[in-house]
């Protein structure tokens, strides 16, 4: 309630219900996987906390366990797990880009070989992958004149309200998680 008052009176809807997003990823040299190029970004997992309007808070997670490129698997949990409703809160643009790598990826890989992007996303037809394609490309919102995504319907990032609103003394000047959730 607490949340959800402070980020009223700074103007922010938290539009229900309120998914806290992390994801981790790599970008590796010497890619793992066929197709990649060197520093290609590799999401493997995502965690989300989800808090609904009458305080009950879920806890969804998704971590890559097969050998196969797991972006388009990732991305595919996700939507499952967030679907189209809510606000999407993150700490970073690291989210977003993220996102938006898978987008190109799925892209580049069904101009290259839609089989072969059938097969390592696990899904039954192409209709399927757009679907995915475009969830994302909605979730992230329009492209800017430089084809930066800066204004997502869903998505905002808290360290950019704790930039604006919030200091602790103890924080010592940084907004790193590991400096401001002790």
């Amino acid at each position: 309630k607490a949340l959800t008052d402070e980020l009223l009176v700074h103007g922010v809807d938290p539009g229900w219900p309120m998914h806290f997003l992390d994801f981790e990823a790599c970008n590796v040299v010497l890619p793992h996987h066929a197709g990649l190029r060197p520093y290609e970004r590799v999401a493997f997992q995502w965690s989300c906390h989800t808090l609904d309007q009458q305080g009950n808070l879920t806890h969804g997670e998704w971590l890559n366990t097969g050998r196969d490129l797991p972006n388009f698997a990732f991305a595919r949990s996700l939507r499952e797990y967030i679907d189209e409703t809510g606000t999407v809160y993150v700490w970073s643009p690291y989210e977003q880009s993220t996102l938006q790598n898978i987008l190109t990826q799925i892209d580049e890989w069904n101009r290259l070989d839609e089989r072969e992007t059938l097969r390592v996303s696990g899904m039954q037809s192409l209709a399927e992958l757009n679907a995915l394609a475009k969830w994302i490309d909605g979730l992230l919102g329009p492209e800017d004149t430089e084809g930066k995504r800066h204004c997502s319907p869903r998505i905002r990032d808290l360290h950019k309200l704790a930039l604006a609103y919030y200091f602790h003394p103890e924080m010592r000047g940084r907004t790193s998680m590991k400096a401001v959730l002790p």
